[in-house]
């Protein structure tokens, strides 16, 4: 019996040591100041900066000819640009997991598809919007925009001329007109990896009824660079659920979408920061 207390005893001390050593794994940083001193913390939390940023955008680098390492450090470069806003983490590299997989497959050395390096070289333009079934970017046939990031609310403006230009590129569209597709490559390559249409904060958008739809679910999607058909390093893959559909040509729109660095239990959370995108024509 005593034998059978001490071992126990015995089994109470060591769950005892092992339970007081256990944390949640990522979430706990050790002050620095005691042994015993530990706050724990959600890293992966993100508090939106206080403040207001111009973003400018990059028309005219061309990634042709270079190395997977010259075009890791230019981004790089890009993301240290603005790291104000602490969209990416500060030991980012493009070449390391978790963001490995979206650039591994770049054939280095090999030209580009023209408007493809727009994603690589803008990477706080979180969100990108081309004609659906296409690559090409509408900031990139119409550049005469602004976008201006705000106590946790970034939005991209259009007017004149180049809201003009961005109805043609997408009513003129040959295959799907009035169709977009939009690219969360940025989004994804910063940590927020689940977006979804606001609709109620949308205008001159159609109500899609497919329920895998970008709109009427938390969406999530890990575009990533290759060689494609073409011969040239590009941007896949296509997915349907990220396209949208406008009501009419010429008229204001505003498309919103909510972003999450964690997957949230509603679609009606709190999203982490907010994009917008504003057409007046």
């Amino acid at each position: 019996m005593k034998k059978f207390l001490i071992i126990l005893i015995l089994m109470a001390i060591i769950l005892y040591a092992c339970f007081k050593k256990l944390g949640i794994p990522g979430k706990t940083i050790n002050t620095g100041k005691e042994p015993d001193s530990v706050v724990s913390i959600n890293v992966s939390e993100f508090i939106p900066y206080e403040g207001t940023v111009r973003i400018i955008p990059d028309f005219n680098t061309s990634l042709d000819g270079l190395s997977l390492k010259e075009i890791a450090n230019l981004r790089i470069q890009k993301v240290e640009q603005y790291n104000i806003l602490k969209f990416f983490p500060p030991d980012y590299h493009p070449l390391k997991p978790p963001h490995s997989s979206i650039y591994n497959r770049i054939t280095g050395g090999k030209a580009w598809l023209k408007p493809v390096p727009f994603y690589i070289v803008n990477p706080y333009i979180l969100i990108i919007l081309s004609p659906a079934n296409h690559v090409t970017p509408l900031n990139f046939y119409c550049s005469n925009f602004s976008i201006v990031y705000s106590y946790g609310k970034i939005i991209e403006t259009h007017r004149g001329a180049n809201a003009q230009c961005w109805f043609e590129k997408v009513f003129n569209s040959p295959d799907f007109p009035g169709r977009i597709r939009i690219w969360m490559v940025n989004a994804y390559d910063a940590g927020f990896h689940y977006i979804k249409l606001d609709f109620r904060e949308c205008d001159n958008v159609e109500k899609e009824s497919n329920p895998h739809n970008i709109m009427n679910t938390v969406y999530s999607n890990i575009s990533f660079y290759h060689v494609g058909r073409y011969g040239v390093n590009n941007i896949s893959a296509v997915d349907r659920n990220a396209w949208i559909k406008l009501c009419m040509k010429d008229m204001f729109t505003r498309i919103t979408l909510k972003l999450w660095r964690e997957k949230p239990t509603s679609t009606d959370a709190k999203p982490d920061i907010i994009y917008e995108i504003q057409v007046f024509p």
